[in-house]
């Protein structure tokens, strides 16, 4: 519930609480307040759709290049996601930005928790 001042100041003069004492109440409500909310806006969404857009086109790109890098070079591509996403997600932490902190630590993790693409064989029979 969102409570702002005039509310308090209107409720308690409704009640009989003196201004003193809706002073201190107001000052404790605001050091309680502190840490982010939780909401669903526009931007969640944007962040959101930009990671599930990333993890797309890594998928798209690893799948490309399975064929000429091999098995060693797509190691190393996702060794190097790997650490760009968790540096970029420590950054994000430390400016106390959670919700992208979360889905950059994420897209890190996505490269090997994913299953490996099995290359289909195709076989001619002689019939």
């Amino acid at each position: 519930m969102h409570i702002e001042r005039k509310h308090l100041e209107e409720a308690a003069a409704h009640v009989g609480i003196d201004k003193p004492m809706v002073e201190a109440l107001w000052l404790t409500l605001e050091a309680r307040q502190g840490g982010p909310t939780q909401r669903f806006d526009f931007l969640h969404v944007a962040y959101y759709a930009g990671a599930l857009l990333v993890i797309g086109a890594m998928l798209f790109f690893v799948t490309l290049g399975w064929e000429s890098l091999g098995g060693f070079g797509i190691a190393a591509i996702s060794a190097a996601y790997a650490s760009s996403f968790v540096a970029a997600s420590r950054a994000a932490a430390r400016r106390g930005l959670r919700v992208p902190a979360g889905l950059l630590a994420t897209m890190a993790v996505w490269p090997r928790a994913r299953p490996r693409p099995v290359a289909a064989k195709r076989s001619r029979s002689l019939s």
